[in-house]
């Protein structure tokens, strides 16, 4: 536990500094957009960061992946401003993807996200901590990490893998009411029997990957 307390510091040379964390959802899925959320904070020192980790700690942050739906839900409402945390989510629809490949299209997300969580904060020396082995492409003077298994490495990381998750799974939900033949609200676009046997029987719509294996064959 201890561990995940002082996580983030190791990359934090001198304080005050600008703390932002990115991570995304929705590479794998056959439907739908991919999803990126960060989360921004100005730290003034060690113990303003320990402070704010102990505080996501205590509200259960965790990797996305490994938390129920519910409690996703529940941290997701929470006012982040309270804490001094910024947040913004971008969204890279199907048709972006299919043109730009989906590995360029989640760094490009994050890349978004991140922009727009700073847009109106004070010029301070900025850490971009990101989820994953690549670096999206910045033309900020940052100082930017990218950190394999992240979500479970950061808290901060982790805040934003919820708030990526919930948002494009509400988006999946609300194609749902658009595309009910899919089944989206059940398996949010993943390449799941069912979903497969639905791309097999209607055809891909037009929120469908075109690009993916499991699509492109229906074309």
């Amino acid at each position: 536990m201890a561990f995940l307390f002082v996580f983030e510091s190791q990359f934090i040379p001198t304080y005050p500094v600008l703390l932002i964390a990115s991570d995304e959802a929705g590479r794998g899925p056959l439907a739908g957009p991919v999803a990126a959320a960060s989360v921004a904070i100005v730290i003034e020192s060690p113990q303003t960061l320990s402070q704010l980790l102990k505080t996501l700690k205590e509200w259960g942050v965790d990797d996305s992946k490994k938390m129920k739906e519910s409690k996703r839900a529940e941290i997701a409402k929470k006012e982040l401003s309270l804490l001094g945390l910024k947040s913004s989510v971008s969204l890279v629809s199907a048709q972006e993807i299919d043109e730009i490949n989906i590995l360029r299209a989640s760094l490009l997300a994050m890349r978004r996200s991140a922009l727009e969580c700073v847009s109106k904060t004070k010029k301070l020396p900025t850490i971009w901590l990101v989820d994953g082995n690549k670096r999206p492409d910045s033309d900020k003077e940052w100082s930017v990490h990218s950190i394999v298994k992240g979500d479970s490495k950061s808290l901060l990381i982790g805040l934003a893998s919820i708030l990526a998750k919930v948002a494009r799974d509400e988006l999946m939900q609300a194609l749902h009411l658009e595309y009910p033949q899919y089944g989206f609200n059940q398996h949010a676009g993943y390449p799941t029997a069912s979903h497969r046997q639905s791309i097999a029987l209607h055809g891909p719509c037009p929120v469908h990957r075109k690009t993916f294996k499991g699509v492109r064959e229906y074309l």
